[in-house]
């Protein structure tokens, strides 16, 4: 409900520049293209979370984080001012916003931000003078002296603390704009901001248009950290894992019909190498393995990865940095038994499936169901050398059962850490599974292998079929989240988790009841939102991951 000034805040953020003498004249190196909070409702209104975000139930769970929010702008204003007029204006506001960073490298060699700007633009009914007068509002609470400066022969407000610069609001034709950059750059980073505005029509965008999109120029900054690096044996290991050959990135949010759809794309100038390779496969098509989904509900993953390419590119990496291949491979194979690249990875497929069933003990993983499972060009081939590998494992992996099934050989096996693992191989298939009744979920996927197709297989999974319009081209994956059994678990676990990954202060009381945790699966099941779905697809050397909710 605070877009304006939460942008305002990240352009403001990077005001502690570091000092430079030179202008740029390019785009910006990373822009967020976005709008004002009404254009994000009309968006968002129609679609399945705005129906709950606008129910008495949703309500209850997002107002109270607001309301401290719009307390602190009214704070802002001054007990003097009618906020009415001002909170309307605010939260009404939809015209498109962008903020551009330009990036280069400061005395240390660093790639460092040194200008930004925020660009606001007329939505058609806005007062663009009062809501620069708002903006100007926000502004006055930052630490500096402010006072007027000629630039090419205008005067612009500006504020200077220390060498830090930052413009009040300007006003143009059907805009706003505000820079803010280092002190000897200001002059040069305004001139091309104001460039970089270009021409503005005064109308919001359509509303089928993105409500957020974030582009980063990859192969600028990776440039930029090359030359930072200065280093021969790093440079050689980017091009190894393939970094030299990533074009721009994109991250968009947007609509799907009813449901909300987020999109991470990533360019590359050339067919993706190393990494990336691996990562990303330029198979289209969902694999055949699909019609092997366990019908028990859960989460689910059936797409592409390259296990082959994987090693390739972790060979170049090592040969990179001075490790002879030759040499490498030997080694292994004296530890294996077998040539990891010729006798096991060569008959593995580039289809992958992944099943999860329920979350709800995944405070409990020895009970936590998963399994994993990849298609195989010659089955025979791989379980002799996978067999000759797993008896080198020792004690790491110790063989605790094995059990024949049709074609197929299942193998349990022990660690460490008490955990049972259930591998086998046959039907075209090597399958990892753990949790409960392992062997009994690896046994239904070989025969579920065995079984003969449907003379026409779908070509997509029924989880996605409706979403068809919306799906990525060259689609060659599919995937579902169980939200269901994750929002039954209790909020205490959730923060610990959280916490492992992010430093985040942990609330005085995570503590939810049994109850509330029922309640809000209710709530997420009536507005359709206790699934995730996401597919991937990659064509004209992009690869799309677009996720559905």
């Amino acid at each position: 409900m605070n877009l304006c000034s939460v942008l305002f805040a990240a352009a403001a953020a990077l005001a502690p520049l570091a000092a430079q003498t030179a202008a740029t004249t390019s785009p910006p190196h990373i822009l967020v293209d976005t709008v004002g909070p009404d254009g994000w409702r009309i968006r968002f209104a129609p679609t399945n979370l705005g129906s709950l975000l606008e129910s008495e139930q949703g309500r209850a769970l997002w107002q109270p984080g607001t309301a401290p929010v719009l307390g602190w702008l009214r704070q802002g204003f001054g007990a003097d001012t009618d906020f009415g007029p001002v909170q309307d204006r605010l939260l009404g506001y939809g015209g498109r916003i962008r903020v551009g960073v330009w990036l280069r490298q400061d005395e240390s060699r660093e790639p460092r931000p040194f200008a930004a700007a925020a660009v606001f633009e007329g939505d058609g009914r806005t007062d663009l003078g009062a809501l620069a007068a708002d903006l100007r509002q926000m502004q006055s609470g930052l630490d500096g002296d402010w006072g007027p400066q000629e630039f090419a022969g205008r005067s612009v407000t500006m504020l200077c603390h220390g060498e830090d610069r930052m413009t009040a609001p300007i006003v143009g034709e059907h805009h706003l704009l505000i820079v803010t950059s280092t002190g000897d750059d200001i002059a040069a980073a305004l001139a091309n901001a104001t460039a970089w505005v270009g021409t503005c029509d005064g109308k919001a965008p359509a509303p089928t248009t993105p409500a957020l999109r974030i582009q980063v120029a990859t192969p600028e900054l990776i440039a930029l950290m090359r030359r930072a690096a200065g280093d021969d044996d790093e440079a050689a290991t980017l091009q190894a894992l393939g970094i030299d050959g990533l074009g721009p990135s994109l991250f968009q949010l947007s609509t799907a019909g009813p449901h909300v759809q987020c999109e991470l794309a990533q360019a590359f100038a050339e067919a993706p190498r190393g990494l990336f390779a691996a990562l990303f496969p330029g198979t289209t098509g969902v694999p055949a393995l699909q019609r092997l989904l366990p019908s028990a509900p859960g989460s689910w993953k059936v797409g592409r990865f390259d296990l082959l390419a994987l090693y390739d590119a972790a060979v170049a990496v090592a040969a990179a940095n001075g490790i002879d291949e030759p040499e490498m491979r030997q080694d292994m194979r004296e530890q294996l038994g077998v040539d990891l690249r010729d006798d096991l990875l060569a008959h593995v497929t580039d289809a992958m499936l992944l099943h999860g069933a329920s979350f709800e003990d995944i405070d409990r993983l020895e009970r936590t169901p998963w399994l994993l499972a990849f298609g195989l060009r010659d089955h025979a081939a791989f379980a002799t050398s996978l067999e000759t590998a797993l008896a080198k494992a020792k004690p790491m992996l110790q063989r605790e059962a094995t059990v024949e099934h049709g074609n197929a050989k299942l193998w349990r096996y022990g660690n460490m850490f008490a955990y049972d693992l259930w591998l086998g191989v046959g039907d075209g298939l090597f399958v990892v599974a753990g949790g409960e009744d392992g062997e009994d979920r690896v046994k239904a996927l070989f025969d579920a292998a065995r079984a003969p197709a449907a003379a026409e297989a779908p070509a997509l999974p029924p989880a996605i079929a409706d979403l068809q319009r919306h799906l990525p081209p060259g689609l060659n994956g599919a995937a579902a989240g169980d939200l269901d059994s994750l929002a039954a678990l209790p909020a205490d676990l959730w923060w610990s988790l959280l916490r492992e990954f992010v430093p985040v202060p942990r609330p005085q009381s995570t503590a939810d009841t049994e109850q509330q945790r029922e309640a809000l699966r209710e709530l997420l099941r009536q507005h359709h939102l206790d699934r995730l779905r996401s597919a991937t697809g990659f064509a004209e050397r992009t690869w799309r991951w677009r996720l559905y909710w």
